[in-house]
């Protein structure tokens, strides 16, 4: 055996192994930070299912002499999956339709704020995350095609080492998924490396022995694809563009009780309530409302998180998940009194009651 032919071999199986990750990653919602562990799981699985293709895949390939088509589609396949697995993100960065400032951390002292949630302190800023979402696009696109794929190659592996780095210093969970994507790009780059070579020396005999594509003989179907590539890659991006406005919009519009309220005042209807199944407000500072679909309550330096549902329309307002306080489920409606004040009446599990709040910063005006 050849030892171009062994590094094709180990070429295909390193790249199964990878498109293993890959796919492990994109079978996770993008924006979990919970079950770490699962993930792990879940990533070794693919992995491991992964190395044992690409092994009998690479043994076979190269017995019938297909090894450099099959090292082509390896490449093609972990391209299409990091585009699908990265774009959705990296257009919710550029259009800004998730990445607001949140109020629980304006709200949080920095020394109680952890690495992960200081991060995305860090991070937020929108035309930072706009800019971070307009290389990555630029990225992907130039990943499509066979001729642009190196420029690619480099400013995704730029841009993948720096998000490495960063989830690494404030120990981010987005560190495994970084990795992977890093490592897909790293294994394009040393691939590719001859191509590199060569245009740095300005030979095209290194590139043209490396540059190996099943139809470029075919002139005309290679043009037809390329055109087709640029297409699914159109496609891809207003299928997610959509996605985008129908679902994800909705869920972070402002919310007209956004910002940070005192309870004033918590009245039962009935008088045989229990007194363990009371809301006490000496067990929190205030109540905070993002723009979105969860909040916090505020206990001296530390937020304890939940989420809410709110219908403007008809003014019902929900409340349930409390992380530190169980017995909370509400639902009910609210009014507005004045421009500093709302009024709650609904039920907490059975037991009728009214809240009264009082608003301390209001954060839908910007």
């Amino acid at each position: 055996m050849k030892w171009k032919d062994f590094h094709i071999i180990l070429s295909n199986i390193i790249g199964f192994t990878l498109l293993g990750l890959l796919l492990s990653t994109i079978s996770n919602d993008w924006w979990q930070c919970g079950n770490e562990g699962e993930k792990v799981l879940k990533a070794w699985i693919y992995g491991t299912g992964g190395f044992g293709i690409g092994i009998i895949s690479a043994v076979v390939s190269h017995y019938y002499n297909h090894h450099k088509f099959l090292q082509y589609f390896t490449e093609f396949s972990l391209r299409f999956f990091l585009i699908i697995a990265t774009i959705k993100v990296a257009m919710i960065k550029y259009f800004e339709f998730f990445y607001r400032s949140s109020i629980g951390l304006k709200e949080t002292k920095i020394g109680a704020i952890s690495k992960a949630k200081f991060a995305n302190l860090f991070l937020e800023n929108e035309s930072f995350q706009t800019l971070l979402g307009a290389i990555t696009i630029l990225g992907l696109g130039f990943l499509v095609f066979q001729n642009t794929k190196r420029l690619g190659h480099i400013i995704l592996g730029g841009l993948f080492l720096g998000m490495v780095s960063i989830h690494n210093s404030f120990s981010s969970c987005y560190l495994m998924r970084s990795t992977i994507y890093l490592s897909v790009i790293g294994y394009f780059i040393i691939n590719d490396l001859p191509s590199y070579f060569s245009f740095f020396s300005n030979s095209n005999i290194i590139a043209n022995q490396n540059n190996y594509h099943p139809i470029k003989q075919y002139a005309h179907l290679y043009k037809s694809i390329n055109i087709l590539k640029g297409f699914f890659f159109i496609g891809i991006f207003f299928f997610y563009y959509n996605y985008i406005q129908d679902n994800l919009q909705k869920k972070i519009k402002d919310s007209p009780i956004a910002g940070v309220w005192q309870i004033d005042k918590v009245k039962y209807l009935a008088s045989d309530v229990i007194e363990s199944k009371k809301i006490k407000t000496k067990d929190f500072d205030t109540i905070i409302f993002e723009k979105g679909n969860w909040g916090a309550l505020k206990i001296s330096d530390t937020l304890s998180y939940f989420k809410y549902i709110i219908n403007p329309e008809y003014n019902q307002l929900e409340f349930w998940n409390f992380t530190d306080f169980r017995a909370i489920d509400l639902k009910g409606k609210y009014y507005h009194i004045g421009k500093d004040s709302m009024i709650y009446k609904g039920i907490n599990n059975q037991d009728s009651l009214i809240i009264s709040f009082k608003l301390q910063k209001d954060y839908n005006e910007k």
